[in-house]
């Protein structure tokens, strides 16, 4: 076998012997090289004279006349502009360079890509630690206190690892005290459960959660807490053990008492009154956090104030109204008085508050003053207020959308509260969601979206829920980690807008889903 090599060998070097000089160094070409220069060699013979038949017989059919072309052709000069056709010397360096340049660029470009690709996950592993590692201090932040120094928080590597296993057993004694305060609710409500009777559970995390801690930072959770106990409908106490088969409200229908509406069809009548309930339990909720935030803001001013000795709803309404809009001895600009007195102010507060026949009150007893300006403005907030669900008939709706287009929608001078009062008791342009010095807070924004909800159009809850969660996270709390970010935020809009599937990230949040389980059973666990 090596006698025929050797053969083949020397027989090729003889074929090329007549070509070799000794005063040039030989060029060696690799196999993948040898190939290339065949291919280009072969492509460069002519034709048989087979190929040239055929070609004339089908460029005949094509009505091409060949004998002309070959005259045509015969008269050019090709010497100027084909090369001629020459043997392939063993000293053809520039095709060896061209080869090993195409080469080198794909090796490079291979090469690149890889360190890339390594690069990408590397930044993406170190990435995912760091947000792990953030959300565990949170986590510990949230239970009130930090762990011991033993713990160090960045030596977790497990993404999804067990929260106690990476904390261990140094927990604080304020750590302690705030765990052990929500497991005497858990308690409870799993006696009560063993027993066969309601238990309160959202009211009992209320007054857990305002109990342990005065941090301003965990208002955001009562509040969730205070929404749901508004939708849910749950009373803060239930009657004795003893008489609880005389109350409706401790039959097994008070638990879990929306989970068949919720999860089946949502077109039903059903889920259109259970809508209909979490967007007006919503609403009262927000009404009566803001009734809290007026009542602080007359008492913490009271020199501008100027609340007296009546102690009614409408003089706390007018007394916040001087805090906030009368300066220097005049109200801001786009107040409009009736009167001598901010009454459009004044209607939109009360029933912002939770207080729609209150507002009645003030504009029946300015009723005069305001029929000259807003003629049948009167009558109409009269069937707004007494209405069940907050729906005018369409007649009264229509002429409050024409002197809404007639007098407010192009005119840059009307009073902000006229205008939110029409756009809500006419549910006028539901998707033009904001109005100056009305929506200036998140918490009104939404008030003003769950006043204008209407299952009956514009698609509701569900249309509001679509356009929030477009918003998303960042929207309603900021970046995380920044100053002026709003834990929690996202957490009650979801509640709010029916969204109760929540993700779950803090210890608290949790004793929020065993509220929502125990009241609603809408969160499924994760596979």
């Amino acid at each position: 076998m090596s006698a025929d090599l050797s053969s083949l060998l020397t027989a090729s070097k003889e074929l090329t012997s007549h070509l070799s000089r000794p005063d040039l160094p030989s060029v060696n070409l690799s196999l993948d090289q040898i190939e290339a220069l065949s291919r280009r060699l072969a492509s460069r013979q002519p034709g048989s004279s087979t190929d040239a038949d055929r070609a004339t017989y089908l460029l005949a059919q094509a009505h091409v006349d060949v004998s002309s072309l070959n005259n045509s052709i015969a008269h050019l000069n090709p010497a100027t502009t084909f090369s001629p056709l020459q043997p392939l010397q063993d000293t053809d360096a520039a095709g060896y360079l061209r080869v090993a340049h195409e080469q080198n660029l794909i090796s490079t470009i291979e090469e690149g890509r890889k360190e890339t690709q390594e690069q990408f996950y590397r930044v993406l592993e170190e990435r995912s630690q760091r947000d792990w590692e953030t959300k565990k201090k949170r986590v510990f932040e949230e239970l009130g206190g930090k762990v011991g120094a033993a713990v160090d928080l960045r030596a977790s590597t497990h993404h999804r690892g067990n929260l106690m296993s990476s904390v261990g057993p140094n927990l604080s004694l304020q750590m302690q005290s705030k765990m052990m305060a929500y497991d005497r609710v858990v308690l409870d409500l799993n006696a009560a459960r063993l027993r066969g009777v309601s238990y309160p559970v959202v009211h009992a995390f209320i007054d857990t959660s305002l109990s342990v801690s005065s941090d301003p930072r965990n208002t955001q959770i009562t509040q969730m807490f205070h929404i749901l106990s508004k939708i849910t409908g749950e009373p803060p106490a239930l009657p004795p053990i003893e008489h609880a088969g005389a109350h409706i409200l401790n039959t097994p229908l008070f638990e879990r008492k929306f989970a068949r509406t919720y999860l089946g069809d949502p077109d039903s009548r059903d889920a259109v009154a259970l809508r209909q309930t979490i967007a007006r339990g919503a609403r009262e909720a927000l009404e009566e956090q803001y009734w809290d935030v007026l009542e602080r803001t007359v008492h913490s001013r009271p020199s501008e104030a100027r609340l007296g000795g009546d102690p009614s709803v409408a003089n706390k309404v007018r007394a916040f109204l001087l805090v906030r809009y009368y300066h220097g001895g005049e109200w801001e600009d786009k107040i409009e008085l009736v009167a001598g007195q901010p009454v459009w102010a004044r209607l939109f507060y009360l029933v912002r508050t939770g207080h729609a026949v209150e507002a009645l009150g003030e504009a029946v007893q300015y009723q005069q003053a305001i029929e000259n300006r807003e003629p049948s403005f009167v009558t109409h907030f009269r069937t707004w207020v007494e209405s069940v669900d907050r729906r005018l008939p369409k007649a009264q709706r229509d002429h409050l959308q024409a002197v809404y287009n007639a007098h407010m929608l192009h005119s840059s001078t009307v009073d902000p509260f006229k205008l939110a009062l029409y756009k809500l008791m006419g549910k006028i342009e539901p998707g033009r969601r904001s109005v100056p010095l009305v929506t200036g807070t998140t918490e009104d924004w939404l008030w003003v979206q769950l006043a204008m909800v209407d299952e009956e159009e514009s698609g509701g809850l569900r249309a509001l829920a679509e356009v929030l969660l477009g918003y998303g996270e960042r929207h309603f709390e900021g970046p995380p980690g920044q100053a002026g970010s709003r834990r929690g935020v996202w957490a009650s809009v979801l509640l709010m807008c029916g969204q109760l599937a929540v993700h779950l990230v803090t210890p608290r949040m949790l004793h929020l889903t065993i509220c929502l389980s125990r009241r609603c059973d809408q969160l499924k666990p994760e596979a």
